[in-house]
């Protein structure tokens, strides 16, 4: 059995210190250091130390493709020479940059995906460490779904079609519950298709009916493409089956009436952007808002200039007031009616 001794337990079993490669970082032209996107600028760091008196004389980097076991060698810097670019780094890199920690990518690209490990050769050991390197063509934007909403039905449709995403996305997609912050159900995508260019077809179309749905009032559709391994992901957030509504019975302005819209949402409640128009009888006089308006959930009067919270009511001694005036004035002109003639 072959036993692979870390640079640092050899150092210490042999009682000097030597070489130590801690990590590989990236740093693309976006400030991201989980991943690169297709065509950005980015570079690869090698962070290693050394001894005080350990030179080095070499550091290879070896790339190995995702699914495969062997590695190749694609970039080598050693010591007053020009970088040596091999592989899927011919022609892409940045030969006379004479820094041994970095290599700088000119265009990041798909075929450069895959795990990276860079080896740091002194004159007393050697010591490596590994680093995936993730290269995302984003082809999924927004523009990839589409949504219905049949009213009459009440009846949502969801599909999506993406064409070109690199590497193979995960699904991380399900119907989730607004109120308790969590997923009802989990969706695959229906199907993945891998093209000729190595790139990946994606498609989903889910039909939801408010039937199935009644017990909750708040819930949407919240559906990624994922690449595991990154913090990217795209996708949507879509409120299923609409607003749940208004309460059914609005404010009531007391002794006067109200005459509402007929607009219903999928839970039969009046849905946003129904009208309640109110009017007082004979002996009141309506003060507030005329009208108010179903919006997200709560009646509030239509006109954004009045108060959110400003509600329609009947003022009963505003009216009666107002009829004795009039009462008032009717006396009045009687009266003056009646010492005219007598003149």
């Amino acid at each position: 059995m072959r036993v692979h001794w870390s640079p640092v337990l050899l150092a210490w079993m042999r009682g000097t210190s030597g070489v130590i490669v801690s990590n590989i970082t990236l740093m693309t032209e976006s400030n991201r250091t989980d991943y690169a996107l297709q065509n950005e600028v980015a570079s690869l760091h090698c962070n290693y130390q050394t001894a005080q008196d350990e030179t080095v004389s070499s550091v290879r980097w070896e790339w190995k493709r995702r699914g495969s076991e062997e590695r190749i060698e694609v970039y080598v810097w050693r010591p007053n020479r020009r970088p040596v670019a091999k592989e899927i780094f011919f022609g892409r890199t940045e030969i006379s940059n004479s820094d041994p920690t970095v290599i700088i990518i000119r265009q990041a690209h798909m075929e450069m995906e895959g795990n990276y490990r860079c080896v740091v050769q002194t004159n007393e050991m050697q010591g490596y460490t590994d680093f995936q390197f993730y290269v995302i063509v984003d082809a999924c934007q927004d523009n990839v779904w589409t949504t219905h909403l049949d009213m009459d039905t009440c009846t949502d449709t969801i599909s999506m079609h993406c064409v070109g995403l690199f590497p193979k996305p995960a699904s991380s997609c399900g119907v989730y519950n607004e109120d308790t912050r969590t997923f009802l159900t989990n969706l695959p995508f229906d199907r993945v298709l891998t093209l000729r260019n190595h790139t990946y077809e994606i498609t989903l179309t889910n039909t939801f009916l408010i039937r199935d749905w009644t017990s909750y009032t708040n819930i949407s559709l919240r559906c990624f493409f994922v690449i595991e391994g990154t913090s990217w992901r795209r996708g949507i957030v879509y409120k299923l089956f609409g607003d749940y509504g208004c309460d059914p019975v609005p404010p009531s302005p007391g002794p006067g009436t109200f005459n509402m819209s007929e607009e219903k949402s999928c839970w039969s409640r009046p849905r946003e952007g129904a009208l309640v128009h109110y009017s007082c009888n004979s002996t009141t006089s309506l003060r507030g808002p005329e009208t108010l308006v179903c919006r997200n959930g709560s009646w509030v009067p239509e006109l954004n200039s009045l108060s959110r919270n400003a509600k329609p009511y009947c003022n009963v001694a505003s009216r009666l007031a107002v009829n004795l005036l009039l009462g008032l004035i009717s006396v009045s002109v009687v009266i003056g009616s009646n010492l005219l003639s007598k003149l």
